[in-house]
């Protein structure tokens, strides 16, 4: 804070001195102008004046030299103030790193979110390559599941039209026949002639057979 108000001080000092010497060497000028129109007579009666004039610029001087700072004060006494050293040359440095950190920032974000991007858009394509996979496999067995049951209704219906037959064959054949193809024999196991066999064969509604097949 000291240093900084012995810049400003110095500053104003440079300023005011610089104005003291102006008015002081256009003073001189005009002094000189007349001085050179004007006779000896004129210039030997102005000689009061100019000591006058003199004392005026030693005063001016003098209080130039009174504004002199001091290095008690704490001011810096050259002027050429480095300009990263200055507060406006720091501020801008840090805003500069700033601008730099956030910019680097920014591309990092950036390269994130690109190579997180490509990454979920590759597991969605996969995901979504499995999801039609299982959905051609759900319709698949769908298929087979609706041909399955389509065998399975008709092998019921076979089985309750065999079961219809069986039961009605049950009803119209007599106990002890067999059923050969279209014919129905009946094996009696008493011991009989031939002609008792026929009587009661006959009696049943059949007749008598002589059987010469193996299978029959």
């Amino acid at each position: 804070g000291s240093t900084v108000q012995g810049e400003e001080r110095y500053r104003r000092t440079l300023e005011l001195r610089l104005e003291v010497e102006v008015t002081v060497f256009d003073h001189k000028c005009v002094k000189m102008s007349e001085g050179v129109y004007e006779n000896s007579d004129r210039i030997e009666d102005d000689e009061p004046d100019a000591m006058n004039n003199t004392a005026i610029d030693g005063q001016l001087y003098g209080n130039v030299r009174a504004f002199k700072p001091s290095p008690r004060d704490g001011v810096v006494a050259s002027v050429h103030v480095q300009w990263w050293k200055r507060p406006s040359g720091v501020a801008a440095v840090c805003l500069g790193l700033l601008c730099v950190l956030l910019l680097a920032g920014i591309i990092g974000l950036s390269v994130y979110c690109g190579v997180i991007g490509h990454r979920d858009s590759k597991e969605r394509n996969q995901l979504q390559a499995s999801y039609n996979n299982l959905t051609e496999e759900r319709v698949q067995l769908q298929t087979s599941y609706n041909t399955l049951t389509e065998e399975r209704d008709q092998l019921q219906t076979e089985r309750e039209i065999l079961n219809r037959r069986l039961t009605n064959l049950k009803q119209t054949c007599p106990e002890g026949w067999q059923k050969f193809e279209s014919s129905w024999y009946f094996l009696s196991t008493k011991t009989k002639t031939w002609n008792e066999s026929r009587e009661d064969c006959m009696e049943r509604g059949a007749d008598l057979v002589i059987i010469n097949s193996d299978a029959e």
